[in-house]
C-alpha cells in the first residue's frame, strides 16, 4: 500500500477510526471513497470502532469491492475496552473492616487471615483470566457477520462476491466465521455446482470441514461426483478420501477409491 495515501488523511484519522462526531467520521468515510481508497478502507476496517467500521464496509459494499471485505472478513476482533485485574484492590478490601494499625504495611493483621486473602485474590485473578480468554476465544464482533451476510446476498450477481466469501470460509482466524460462510456457500447450490464445475475441488472441502456438518460434506461430495476421473489422474489423495468417506452414492464411493493407495483404501 502507497503510504502517501494514508499521509493525506492525517488530521481525519481519528474522527474517522473513533466515529467521536458522525459528520466528521461520514466526511473521512466519504473522502476514502471518492479518492477510491479500497485498501487503505479495508485495513482501517481492521480496528475502527464498531460504527466507522460497519460504515466503511457499507462503502465497500455499495461500490461492489468486494474482495476488499475479506481483510476484516478474516481478521477483524471485537474492539473492547481495557479490563484491568487488581488484586491488590481485592486485598485492600478483604482488610477494610480489620482495625490494623498501619494498613500500607497490614500491620496487626493476623498470618492466617493475610494468607486466606491471598488466596482468595489469586482465585479471583484466575477466574478473571479464565473469563477474559474465553471472551477472547468467542470474539462477538458484529461487522465480520455483517460482511458475511452481505456477500451471501450477491452470490448469484458477482464472482467477486462469491470468491470472497470462500476466502473467508477458508482463512479466517475466526470459527465462527469461517462456519458462517462455509454454510452461506453450501446451501446455496448453484454456487456449489460452479466451484465444482471451476474444479474447485480442495476448497469445497474446506468449506464442508468448515461448516462442521455431515449434511454438507454429503453435498458437496455429491457435486465432486464428475470430478472423481480428474482427481485419480492428478492423485488428489485428500479429495478423493473425502468422497470415499462422505458420497452418499456406495457406487461414487468405491470409485474415489480406487484411485486411493492401499493403506487410504482401507475402510
Amino acid at each position: 500500500m502507497d503510504l502517501r495515501r494514508l499521509a493525506r488523511y492525517s488530521s481525519r484519522i481519528e474522527s474517522i477510526m473513533h466515529g467521536t462526531l458522525d459528520w466528521e467520521m461520514n466526511q473521512g468515510i466519504d473522502a476514502l471513497a471518492e479518492n477510491e481508497d479500497w485498501e487503505l478502507l479495508a485495513v482501517m476496517a481492521l480496528t475502527a470502532a464498531e460504527v466507522p467500521a460497519r460504515r466503511m464496509a457499507e462503502r465497500l459494499l455499495e461500490n461492489e469491492k468486494y474482495l476488499y471485505l475479506v481483510l476484516p472478513g478474516c481478521f477483524r476482533r471485537q474492539v473492547r475496552r481495557p479490563e484491568i485485574i487488581d488484586s491488590a484492590g481485592f486485598r485492600r478490601g478483604a482488610f477494610r473492616d480489620l482495625d490494623a494499625t498501619d494498613m500500607d504495611d497490614e500491620a496487626g493483621i493476623p498470618d492466617h487471615i493475610r494468607e486466606t486473602a491471598d488466596e482468595l485474590a489469586e482465585a479471583s485473578d484466575r477466574t478473571r483470566m479464565i473469563a477474559l480468554q474465553r471472551g477472547l476465544e468467542q470474539d462477538n464482533d458484529g461487522i465480520r457477520d455483517f460482511i458475511v451476510e452481505a456477500l451471501a446476498q450477491e452470490l448469484m450477481a458477482s464472482a467477486d462476491a462469491v470468491n470472497a466469501l470462500v476466502l473467508i470460509a477458508c482463512c479466517s482466524i475466526w470459527e465462527e466465521t469461517r462456519r458462517m460462510a462455509a454454510l452461506k456457500i453450501a446451501n446455496h447450490k448453484p454456487t456449489v455446482r460452479r466451484l465444482a464445475e471451476a474444479g474447485r475441488a480442495n476448497e469445497l472441502v474446506q468449506i464442508s470441514q468448515a461448516s462442521g456438518m455431515e449434511s454438507v460434506a454429503a453435498t458437496v461430495a455429491s457435486a465432486l461426483t464428475e470430478l472423481i476421473p480428474n482427481l485419480k489422474q492428478e492423485n488428489n489423495t485428500r479429495v478423493l478420501k473425502f468422497i470415499a468417506e462422505n458420497h452418499p452414492d456406495a457406487e461414487a464411493r468405491n470409485s474415489a477409491r480406487e484411485g486411493l493407495p492401499p493403506e487410504n483404501a482401507e475402510q
